[in-house]
């Protein structure tokens, strides 16, 4: 019995045994072979009755889709079954339907080797951007093969299949196998690929798609500014893509460089596409170029290595040294600051002046003076650290109003100190936790301030306690320099001593003498 088409036999007189390919009475040595046993209501194949020395061999079929079993045996008798296709590479066995195989307590049917269907690749990996390979879908056993014209699908979820390339094909089987070219495409990664035919029967394989060699380098700072010392750094990140903005693979060397200050590993690996570094900035300042690459591809960023806070105020003169005595003349004090490195400071630097005699724009001023104005919720007190103001009010304010280029304040710092907000002209807020270790603590608000209008700063108690000391105005660095101008006191003749005190850092200290003197004429009121 070969080469039919045996589909939908239905029931019979409204009994249900019934198959596509009934064997009964004495029967003997029948070979079922090459059929198309299908989608039958009952049974595909059913032995009944036959001749035990003589049982029925079953080869070369497709038999899958019927109702209840597509093979049931119902003699003890051992038939070879073997190389068909059941519709899936492992037919189900089960006492029960629906099953591919009736399987009782002493098996009875010989069904392997089987016809399997399988996928294969002649290689594990491609690259991106390469020519297409050629892909074996294969349904073959011991000695048959799936029938000529069997449909086939295939799918993958990278790269394409056929010609032009696409996610799904449909093609048939011939001689027991059907081959289809798989082109990589552009993107890298795992591309899953199946074969299907029916009803059940699914192969896959994957194949990895690297991706090519690096095309460009992208490179990133974070922070993008540090000042020098290398107390604090700058991590570097090198993103690094080939030629289709896929990520190269893992261990691609990349070597790192840098103009100013140094990096930590000049030669690093790549990670999921990125390669990292640790920039230190030196003792120098000024714009380092990082740079990361892999043979003449390269790839870079700026980082300011900045100067460090004030250690030391090399110098603070006044010119002149003497002015007259006349509430009108006036003397230039310039403050050079420079950091532990012998670097000026960064520009904007707050430097505060005050002075025993005549005046400046720039002041210091006591939290509790009358000049700072407060909300009733403020108390003044006097204890083991000092006098200060402090309050636990919600919303209760502190502002003074002041000239100068920079403005701090200082406040207490304590194990349970609340949060206070400061603001400057109504600007954007400056949040400070004042819990921590007890200290003193002075914060610059803001710096490069017009000098010549009136500013105003305002902090704010947002929660718990606020303990504030002190306000202070100040010019603010330029090229290492702060200078203020000292206008001289009226007679008598004195000695006016500058103070000039960098703010951050070691907050170094310095003085200079300015001589206040008697004029040289006098002026003689005519109506005396």
């Amino acid at each position: 019995l070969a080469y039919n088409a045996v589909t939908e036999v239905d029931t019979a007189g409204g009994g249900t045994d019934t198959a596509g390919i009934y064997i009964d009475g004495n029967d003997a040595g029948t070979r079922i072979l090459y059929n198309r046993i299908l989608a039958n209501l009952n049974d595909g194949i059913m032995l009944d009755h036959f001749v035990p020395a003589q049982p029925p061999e079953i080869h070369c079929n497709h038999i899958y889709g019927n109702g209840r079993f597509g093979l049931r045996n119902t003699r003890p008798t051992l038939v070879d079954a073997e190389d068909n296709w059941w519709g899936r590479n492992n037919p189900t066995r089960l006492l029960t339907a629906p099953a591919d195989i009736y399987w009782p307590a002493a098996p009875n049917v010989d069904w392997n080797p089987r016809i399997q269907l399988t996928l294969t690749s002649p290689t594990p990996t491609v690259t991106v951007g390469s020519a297409p390979i050629m892909l074996t879908a294969a349904g073959c056993g011991s000695s048959c093969c799936l029938l000529d014209g069997t449909p086939i699908s295939f799918t993958t979820n990278l790269g394409g299949l056929g010609g032009p390339p696409s996610s799904s094909v449909l093609q048939t089987m011939s001689g027991g196998q059907s081959m289809i070219p798989f082109t990589p495409g552009t993107v890298a990664g795992t591309a899953v690929i199946s074969a299907t035919v029916p009803s059940d029967g699914i192969a896959t394989t994957t194949i990895t798609i690297q991706p090519g060699l690096p095309a460009s380098i992208y490179v990133s700072a974070d922070p993008t500014s540090i000042p020098v010392g290398n107390v604090v750094t700058s991590s570097i990140a090198a993103l690094v893509l080939d030629l289709y903005g896929n990520t190269v693979s893992d261990g691609t060397l990349i070597d790192f460089d840098t103009t100013l200050g140094w990096t930590l590993l000049p030669t690093n690996t790549t990670v999921g596409g990125v390669a990292t570094t640790t920039l230190y900035s030196g003792v120098t300042p000024g714009m380092a170029t990082v740079t990361a690459a892999w043979n003449y591809i390269v790839g870079s960023t700026l980082v300011e290595i900045t100067a460090g806070p004030p250690y030391t105020i090399t110098s603070l003169i006044a010119n002149p040294a003497a002015i007259l005595a006349n509430g009108l003349d006036t003397s230039q004090i310039t403050a050079s600051v420079e950091d532990q490195y012998g670097n000026p400071v960064p520009d904007g630097t707050m430097v505060g002046f005050t002075t025993t005699a005549g005046s400046l724009i720039f002041d210091y001023v006591q939290a509790e003076d009358p000049q700072v104005i407060t909300s009733t919720a403020w108390t003044e007190v006097t204890d083991g650290s000092g006098t200060y103001i402090r309050t636990t009010t919600v919303g209760a304010e502190a502002y003074w109003q002041f000239r100068g280029q920079a403005v701090s304040l200082i406040y207490r710092r304590f194990g349970s100190g609340g949060q206070m907000r400061v603001r400057v002209d109504g600007g954007t807020p400056v949040d400070i936790d004042t819990s921590g270790s007890t200290a003193w603590i002075e914060q610059v608000i803001a710096t490069n301030l017009n000098p010549g209008v009136v500013h105003e700063i305002r902090a704010t108690c947002v929660t718990g306690q606020i303990r504030l000391d002190a306000f202070r105005s100040g010019a603010a660095t330029y090229g290492g320099q702060a200078v203020a101008i000292l206008t001289s006191a009226p007679l008598p003749p004195q000695t006016a001593t500058v103070w000039a005190t960098a703010i951050g850092g070691t907050f170094p200290v310095r003085n200079v003498n300015v001589d206040f003197l008697e004029p040289l004429e006098v002026w003689v009121d005519d109506d005396y």
